[in-house]
C-alpha cells in the first residue's frame, strides 16, 4: 500500500504535468485528472475560490 508521501507526491506530479501538455494543445493532461462521472464549476467569491455548481452522474450496469 502506498504511503501518504508516496500519494501526495504522485498527484503533485500529476498536476505539475497538465499545463506541460497543455502549452502542447493537448488539454488531456487536464482531462485526465477529473473523474468521468463528476463535474464541478468553481468561481472566486470574496477571494476565495468556491465550488458553485456539482453535478454527479450515477452510473449503472448496461443492461443485457
Amino acid at each position: 500500500m502506498p504511503t501518504q508521501p508516496d500519494i501526495r507526491d504522485t498527484i503533485i506530479g500529476l498536476e505539475r504535468a497538465a499545463p506541460d501538455r497543455w502549452i502542447t494543445f493537448d488539454p488531456d493532461g487536464y482531462l485526465a485528472l477529473n473523474a468521468a462521472e463528476a463535474t464541478e464549476v468553481y468561481a472566486l467569491i470574496g477571494g476565495v475560490s468556491k465550488i458553485t455548481h456539482s453535478h454527479k452522474q450515477a452510473s449503472r450496469e448496461p443492461v443485457e
